[in-house]
């Protein structure tokens, strides 16, 4: 087989391999800081099940409209890549349709991240946490702990919508729950407790391991 055919094989299998993810929606990332992109897994996800995916909505049992928005492939039902204003999500969020009435309205900051999502591609992008869990040391509790559960708790756990009677926003609230162990129990989906994200699945692994340590260095609120 002469060189000429042999490059030329090579690169119809990277063509066909790259549109292959392409259609699937599916990429790995480094992080959305690495990338410039927003990434589904920690970026996006966190929103719309924090949100859109409490109880009597768009969750696996209620599966309001018949949409279920903790998985990728229900929430692309409601989104056109690259294009935000003609995306069902955007319009209904943007309207005020959703959250429905009773519940927080979704900030800004995390409509214009639902936004570049789909303007990017809205692509199932995986594996892209900016965290390093070597580096769980010296955790700050307003720089690493709280971004975490702004987008892992948020959506039910405030002032205004406390679920189970916990409001996040607080800090003194969330040291409550750490200290009678329903926090921890609730992130690591442990029986007996509520797994939280409600209707979705555990948070990352290495979350888990900065929130762990964050208690273990006292709990402080640094």
């Amino acid at each position: 087989m002469s060189n000429k055919w042999v490059i030329l094989m090579g690169f119809f299998i990277l063509v066909v391999s790259a549109c292959t993810n392409d259609q699937l929606g599916l990429t790995s990332s480094s992080g959305s800081d690495s990338t410039g992109g927003v990434c589904f897994q920690s970026d996006v996800l966190p929103i719309v099940v924090n949100n859109c995916a409490n109880a009597g909505c768009h969750n696996p049992k209620d599966r309001e409209e018949g949409l279920d928005y903790t998985t990728y492939a229900g929430i692309k039902k409601s989104v056109k890549s690259g294009n935000p204003s003609k995306s069902e999500l955007i319009k209904v969020i943007r309207s005020g349709e959703m959250p429905p009435r009773g519940y927080p309205a979704i900030s800004q900051t995390d409509l214009s991240t639902l936004t570049a999502w789909i303007a990017e591609g809205a692509l199932n992008t995986q594996d892209c946490s900016a965290l390093d869990c070597t580096s769980a040391a010296n955790v700050s509790y307003s720089q690493t702990i709280v971004p975490i559960i702004k987008k892992q708790c948020i959506g039910c756990h405030t002032a205004r919508l406390s679920e189970a009677g916990y409001s996040y926003d607080i800090y003194a609230e969330v040291l409550r729950s750490v200290n009678n162990n329903s926090f921890l129990g609730s992130i690591k989906h442990q029986a007996s407790f509520v797994p939280m994200p409600y209707n979705a699945g555990k948070i990352s692994s290495c979350e888990i391991t900065f929130i762990e340590t964050w208690i273990a260095e006292g709990k402080k609120n640094n």
